[in-house]
């Protein structure tokens, strides 16, 4: 055998570009094609093969090596010639996650992959899918019997390892175990191979065989298949983590077959989630979420934050003393504002939460990201502020202790801002909160401490689901179960809006909504622009009620009501003339946090405006005053979809707008946060 010295082979870390995604997909067609697994999984017997490199195999191929580097440690073997020759790939999954997906210089790919993995998941298209159902029974009966023993956490997992056929029997195969065994040093690994022949290969590295497994098809009997399960020292793998087939990395045939039509991380999450959150139901006051199902950025937290943008590629030194000193300044000074600020009362996040910093690096960090975010010149040191943020809270999440500090909680929700302000996805977020509330006992006790039942309204009002645009993660009923029957009266501190009209807000699918907005009285404001701001909310509400409401996206009228009375364009126009009262009030002029409440209204209320409308005219204006008063970048994309709708409306005549800017929302794969 051909020794790696031979042939130069050296060991690097796999990229996520799309030519590195590509090189080691089309490694894994070519290697596995007639692995025994993927021969008994085959459709056909005589049909197409993985090593015809279809397009369809290849873009399934390129979602599951991205798969594999966001949870796990992604490596290449390259023969070094002229250039770096990419021979092999390996995926191994360490006993805790590598926090990969916070590399800020990957996130452009993140998206991508992410949009791919909620709304355009591709498919093996060749394998059977009744063996697939087969496999996976024998796989989790396995995989129970086998590490039930064992303490979680505490083994790597080897998912992959693959040769291009071309190299094979060169000593590739063993460069790449050698690289595994160095990685795991002293600690566990557990793989499963498909091939009894090449038992004794992964003997050489140490590895022993403790289980099997006969998978058969009760069709035919006959032609069946194995699972040899094996481990270097007895230990746990990963219940969600599935090593197909293993040949003989070296044989001059065949490669290593690991997971190929395995479901992904999101479906196994959901799967879990399942038994405790019903994804298409609200939760319900007994419900609960297990810490363990949503600390960890492999099974909760995979690409939430995703850079928006061609300019996500960054550097990575860290913001020297003075550049944090300066941000943490002008976040106490003003920063805060754009968070809250809107009642006008007093700032409970200046006066309780931003002194706990000085205790919390991790929520001062947030606040750091929080503060860049706003600023232009400062913008691209988010993600560094973020990953910071994200490694403290972690820790703090993984502490008992800490789980019981209004800090970790206060970290938690301004986390979710910052990922609003830089538009980012954010909404899988709230189930982790609702878990440390649930912990802390928050939810189920109607006389909390003040700081944290500030905190529970603030997860609450984020919950609610018509203030976000192309919401990903399901509302979980916070504000209608916990905080709505008891509070009837007052002003809510963050949004500024009263606690009954957000009660009326939280369920504008109803259909006596319309009616309870009708006749809803108003509350006593501390200002009077505070009047002219909730009567804006309070018909666009309607507006927003209406469409929602609607049977179907498509009619003979564009602006099919549900209630002709009041009309649409009188509902229209009072929205606007609220509008109009806010600006001229000076609002922007003196740059009034006030003014930044009204994005909601003017975003509902643009939608619908007829075209050459004076009503068209003053959303352009205001929109302008939101950008110009530190409302920038959401305000923009929300004007940019307002005239995208409009621009549609024209020949889609027939479909509701707000559809229409769902849509649109979608093709831009954000979440858009309207408050």
């Amino acid at each position: 055998m051909a020794t790696s010295t031979r042939l130069g082979v050296s060991m690097r870390p796999l990229g996520f570009d799309s030519k590195s995604v590509a090189a080691a997909a089309e490694t894994l067609s070519l290697s596995f094609s007639s692995d025994p697994l993927i021969s008994w999984l085959y459709r056909d017997a005589a049909g197409p093969r993985w090593s015809n490199l279809l397009p369809a195999v290849q873009r399934w191929q390129g979602f599951r090596v991205r798969d594999y580097l966001l949870g796990g440690i992604g490596m290449e073997a390259v023969v070094q010639k002229d250039t770096p020759t990419s021979v092999g790939v390996c995926f191994l999954f360490p006993p805790r996650s590598q926090y990969r997906w916070l590399r800020p210089w990957w996130w452009g790919s993140y998206l991508s992959y992410y949009w791919d993995l909620v709304w355009n998941r591709p498919h093996e298209p060749l394998a059977d899918e009744k063996r697939i159902a087969i496999m996976f029974e024998h796989h989790f009966e396995g995989f129970k019997r086998i590490t039930s023993q064992y303490p979680p956490g505490s083994v790597y997992y080897l998912e992959i390892a693959a040769v291009r056929p071309d190299a094979q029997g060169l000593g590739v195969g063993g460069k790449i175990m050698e690289w595994v065994v160095q990685r795991v040093g002293d600690s566990h690994c557990f793989l499963e191979c498909t091939d009894l022949k090449n038992v004794p290969f992964y003997e050489k590295y140490g590895f022993k065989l403790i289980d099997e497994a006969r998978l058969e098809d009760e069709k035919d009997p006959d032609h069946a298949t194995t699972f040899y399960y094996m481990a270097k020292i007895t230990c746990e793998g990963y219940g969600t983590r599935l090593t197909w087939g293993p040949t003989d990395l070296d044989a001059p045939t065949e490669g290593i077959l690991l997971n190929p039509v395995r479901p992904s991380r999101l479906e196994q999450r959901t799967l879990l989630a399942d038994s405790t959150i019903e994804c298409t139901e609200s939760i319900e006051f007994g419900d609960t979420v297990e810490l363990e199902q949503v600390w960890s950025p492999d099974s909760q937290l995979d690409m939430l934050y995703l850079q928006h943008g061609p300019d996500s590629a960054i550097g990575t030194e860290t913001p020297g003393d003075e550049v944090s000193k300066k941000l943490m300044e002008n976040f106490v000074t003003s920063g805060h504002l754009t968070l809250t600020g809107r009642s006008g009362q007093g700032s409970v996040l200046m006066s309780d939460i931003v002194p706990l910093c000085d205790t919390s690096t991790s929520l001062r960090q947030t606040c750091l990201a929080y503060q860049a975010s706003l600023e232009e010149e400062a913008r691209h040191l988010t993600p560094i502020y973020l990953q910071s943020a994200l490694s403290g809270y972690f820790e703090d999440l993984a502490r008992p202790e800490k789980l019981e500090l209004d800090a970790t909680l206060a970290t938690g929700v301004l986390l979710c801002s910052v990922s609003i302000s830089s538009l980012y996805i954010w909404t899988p977020l709230m189930k982790g909160l609702r878990a440390v509330l649930q912990h802390r006992g928050l939810l189920s006790n109607a006389k909390r401490p003040p700081l944290a039942d500030h905190l529970v309204e603030v997860i609450a009002l984020l919950d609610i689901p018509y203030f976000t645009l192309n919401r990903i993660s399901q509302p979980m009923n916070l504000w209608a179960a916990y905080v709505a029957p008891s509070k009837k009266s007052g002003v809510e501190h963050t949004s500024g809006l009263p606690y009954t009209m957000i009660n009326l807000l939280d369920n504008l699918e109803s259909p006596t909504t319309e009616k309870k907005l009708l006749e809803w009285t108003g509350e006593l404001g501390e200002v009077f622009i505070q009047i002219h701001i909730w009567e804006a909310f309070r018909m666009a509400a309607i507006l927003h009620s209406r469409a929602l409401r609607s049977t179907t996206t498509t009619s003979s009228d564009p602006e099919a009501l549900v209630s002709a009375i009041p009309s649409q364009a009188l509902i229209r126009m009072k929205t606007f003339a609220a509008i109009q009262a806010v600006v001229d009030s000076g609002a922007f002029t003196f740059r009034q946090p006030f003014g930044g409440a009204i994005i909601y209204p003017l975003f509902i209320a643009s939608l619908f405006t007829e075209e050459k409308s004076k009503e068209r005219r003053l959303a352009g204006v205001t929109f302008h005053h939101l950008k110009d008063n530190d409302e920038g970048r959401n305000s923009q994309v929300a004007w940019d979809i307002v005239q995208e709708v409009w621009s549609r409306a024209k020949s889609r005549v027939g479909v509701c707008r707000l559809a229409l800017a769902k849509e649109f929302a979608a093709e831009m794969k954000i979440e858009l946060y309207l408050y």
